[in-house]
């Protein structure tokens, strides 16, 4: 995560960048809180940032602030909340004769493990003034606590109290060593601030790896970028700076990192002249001979690229085949483009991405270039929107991920260390937040995130992977044993949640197990059969008894909690609604489905064990955007369901004809969507260098004949790249990548129903590239390309019998999404889209929903575009006709 770097360029200075970062640390401190002015409440815990041990005596003072100067008896009331239980109150009535502040004690019980949510609101006449919230979580005091831990697994940055810190079990911190912020002058540093804090985080028994950031030049630099600083007349000033940095942390810090995500770093303002990992190649092979130089036993990480660079590791295998012996430790960040949860957002889940496999395949690429793999993921985690609850599912899915992540990169035997992004976040991402703890101290406190964290610390630190299993269809186990003891250790949880209800029983038929200790992903002990949800269930047996429990497990009743659910309901024409219904009561059931208040148009239908489509017919066809109440009902019991499903459908109007020679005739009437701010550029890094509209930008018309669907897609992209004719690695220059779900009914990744296509310009003329369902070059699309003063036009014609959809006719309904990539000559840098759901992972289910309708006039879309002139008149014309 790019966050050090300007997060708004105008602030071009140190010190703009600073106050920055104290207005974001200002911004997370009113996280959750909201008053009306005059009244203000403000939380603060006894203990640091609301960890306590357990049995540690406990107070929350609220101090509620009068600013009104009136007279005001007002009601406090004080929520607390344990995740699934019922909340308690604690209430004051307060008198102010004018303005003034007011304290009351909370005072809460810590005799075990556990969390808990606080929601202190103040009413005036019944009306909400003021609302903050605070929480607590109580830990074991872990056996490594209050000393070094340097085999310890948990790490994470963003550090703002040490000592909470260490409680949940953090053992390593990333820290920043800025070149602009440590050396004012040549030759001149000011070390107090990292010095001080190297210091703080040693004496809470934290360790440090110390970044080295020269992609942040001190302000005397005569270089303007990454790339000039490798020009052998500035390196030797880089070479200095690292060795003074090591020469004065060498026995202070656990290892040196170069370079934060240097695949986007290195792209920076770079001339395109040399690769970009030719020039991260340079600066990590002048910082590992200058740092084995100073202190040879001090590990050096490196390739600590974005998530842009995973799955596939290009940057990362470019750079090694520069110098594949510059670094002891990898430290790549391996996240999903789709790691926002909250609002209207939905995150791939660790399994969904297969976290694992990101881990695993920086250790074989390592092993491939003969150096002994160690990862230390310096980065990696989700985001959560700034609005969400402590108490909100989203919150909890958030914790629940943190915990599931860190189970699969511990069954990675080469990962070392996981530096969870991030304990404290110092601003906001498109509104989202990571941070394991909210607001700052004194004020600070946990989100359910950190309780998980520790739950992981006290099960997770010091095991070996042994295997993994299913969990039924929706759920798997994760089977470790602790190197200390021998003991077994198991995390169960479920991958598809929803697919049952969100949790399932299971019912072991053997309960007596030596040493048996299961407890949820907050810490709380479990007692009866066993509830596995989405946040892992942790179990410990004895070492002997872990094969039985294995085998318990494996033998296990399942039951899920919902005997009836839908699982989605879809279109794939205005006048049907499908719903994909799920039977898990273990035998056939009669249903009934039909929209609220109108059981008259609903059919009994027999529903086999299992997932099954029903079909609804509509009294009229949908068009536009709106919601139809459903419910189902299971005529047996009388249990009714009730769920609402939302459409939003985009006409895309019938055209008479098409002619592909990259003028847009075609489009003119028709109504456009253009895509040209910065919520529309992916990824959503802070690092990424997107400078605005003129950089890439995009505009898209549709149409449709009986022969196929027409697209029109105007890229404004002030460099063009260009790649070779079937070239499979397209997406990585400039280029067009449409995906379809014709189906409708794909979530993530896709399906049998799904077609995915790159468009790109050659150097002899437009090529067409399948990526999905099969890899290969396509000549039966038709396509015309064109390209004039920094503005390129794609028109293409898509066979409908490319996408395997028959039966074209008005009102069909499917999925769509397109986005352009931009490579400025350095590899793709960042692609602007109409929908999350292909760069950053396959998720079908973010698609636009599309409908063919008869004509242009319906078109919702608010802003017309006529093609420029500089586009209508003579240009560069590439086309090729359509094959039979």
């Amino acid at each position: 995560m790019n966050l050090w770097h300007e997060k708004n360029r105008s602030a071009s200075s140190s010190l703009g960048r600073l106050i920055l970062i104290f207005l974001w640390a200002g911004w997370m401190q009113g996280l959750a809180a909201e008053s009306r002015p005059g009244w203000e409440i403000v939380i603060t815990p006894n203990v640091p940032s609301g960890v306590a041990f357990v049995g540690e005596a406990v107070d929350y003072q609220i101090a509620v602030q009068n600013k009104s100067e009136q007279k005001k008896t007002v009601e406090l009331t004080a929520s607390i909340q344990a995740p699934g239980e019922a909340a308690r109150q604690e209430r004051w009535s307060l008198s102010f004769e004018n303005a003034g502040k007011i304290e009351k004690k909370l005072s809460l019980p810590t005799t075990a493990r556990g969390y808990w949510s606080i929601l202190v609101t103040l009413q005036d006449q019944g009306q909400i003034v003021a609302r903050q919230e605070s929480a607590l979580t109580v830990v074991e005091k872990l056996p490594n606590y209050g000393r070094m831990d340097a085999r310890s697994f948990f790490g994470s940055m963003f550090n703002r109290d040490p000592e909470a810190a260490q409680r949940i079990g953090i053992k390593c911190e990333r820290q920043q060593a800025v070149w602009e912020w440590l050396s004012p002058a040549e030759n001149t540093y000011n070390w107090k601030s990292l010095d001080g804090r190297v210091t703080e985080l040693r004496q809470h028994g934290i360790g440090v790896v110390l970044v080295i950031r020269p992609e942040m030049p001190p302000k005397w630099a005569k270089w303007k970028s990454v790339e000039e600083l490798t020009k052998p007349e500035y390196l030797p000033a880089f070479q200095q700076f690292t060795k003074d940095v090591v020469e004065r942390y060498r026995g202070q810090v656990a290892a040196i990192e170069v370079v934060n995500e240097p695949d986007l770093e290195c792209a920076r303002k770079s001339s395109g002249k040399i690769p970009i990992s030719r020039i991260y190649a340079i600066l990590l092979k002048t910082a590992y001979e200058t740092i084995k130089g100073v202190a040879p036993e001090l590990p050096v990480i490196g390739l600590d690229v974005s998530g842009v660079d995973f799955p596939h590791l290009g940057f990362s295998e470019a750079t090694l085949a520069e110098v594949p012996a510059a670094m002891n430790i990898m430290g790549g960040h391996p996240y999903t483009g789709s790691r926002y949860l909250g609002s209207d957002a939905k995150a791939e889940s660790p399994d969904a991405i297969q976290t694992a496999g990101r881990f695993a395949a920086m250790a074989e690429l390592m092993k491939k270039h003969e150096l002994k793999p160690r990862i230390w993921s310096t980065e990696f985690g989700w985001g959560l929107h700034k609005d969400e609850p402590l108490t909100s599912p989203a919150t909890e899915l958030l914790a629940a991920y943190l915990a599931q992540a860190m189970a699969l990169a511990r069954s990675v035997p080469e990962v070392e260390k996981l530096f969870w992004f991030s304990m404290f976040f110092p601003g906001y991402e498109g509104g989202f937040t990571y941070g394991m703890f909210h607001g700052n101290p004194p004020n600070s406190y946990p989100t359910p995130g950190a309780a998980a964290y520790a739950t992981c610390a006290r099960f997770l630190d010091d095991v070996r992977f042994v295997r993994t299993f299913p969990l039924g269809e929706f759920g798997k186990v994760l089977r470790f044993a602790d190197n200390r003891n021998g003991d077994g250790v198991f995390l169960l949880w479920l991958s598809e949640p929803k697919s049952v209800g969100g949790e399932i029983q299971i019912a072991l038929r053997e309960k007596n197990f030596n040493g048996l200790e299961i407890n949820d992903g907050f810490g709380r002990v479990v007692s009866g059969d066993w509830t596995v949800r989405a946040l892992p269930l942790f179990v410990r047996v004895q070492g002997g008894e872990a094969d039985r429990l294995e085998k318990a497990i494996r033998s296990a009743p399942l039951r899920a909690r919902e005997t009836l659910l839908i699982e989605r309901a879809y279109l794939t024409d205005v006048a049907h609604l499908n719903i994909d219904v799920v039977n898990n009561s273990g035998e056939p059931c009669s249903i009934k489905l039909f929209p609220t208040n109108r059981p008259e148009l609903g059919q009994s239908r027999k529903l086999p064990t299992g997932s099954s489509v029903v079909t609804l017919s509509l009294s009229a066809p949908l068009a536009g955007k709106g919601e139809i109440p459903l419910e189902l009902l299971q005529e047996s019991s009388g249990k009714k369901i009730t769920f609402p499903f939302s459409y939003d459908l985009t006409p895309i109007a019938k055209l008479t004809s098409v002619k592909m020679d990259g003028r847009l005739d075609e489009v003119a009437g028709l109504k456009s969507l253009v895509l040209e701010n910065r919520e529309a550029v992916s990824p959503h890094d802070p690092g990424v260098d997107w400078n605005g509209a003129k950089d890439l930008s995009m505009e898209v018309w549709t149409g449709w004949i009986s022969e196929g669907l027409y697209l029109a897609v105007k890229v404004t992209d002030d460099v063009a790249t260009e790649s070779r004719a079937g070239d499979a690695q397209f997406w990585q220059k400039d280029s067009l990548q449409i995906g379809w779900d014709m189906g409708s009914r794909a979530d993530s990744g896709y399906d049998s129903r799904c077609v995915e296509l790159g468009v790109f310009r050659t150097a002899t003329g437009a090529g067409v590239y399948q990526t999905y369902p099969t890899s290969r070059a396509r000549e039966d699309v038709a396509v015309s390309s064109r390209r004039d003063e920094g503005v390129t036009i794609y028109e293409m014609l898509i066979p409908w019998t490319v996408l395997n959809f028959p039966n074209v006719t008005n009102g069909r309904v499917f999925r769509m999404n397109l986005i352009a990539n931009d490579n400025d000559g350095r590899g793709r840098k960042c692609w602007i889209g109409i929908t999350p759901g292909i760069g950053e992972g396959k998720r079908p289910s973010a698609f636009r929903q599309w409908v063919l309708e008869p004509s242009a006039a319906a078109s919702p879309f608010t802003t017309t575009k006529t093609p420029p002139e500089a586009t209508r008149g003579a240009g560069d014309v590439q086309s090729r006709a359509a094959q039979p």
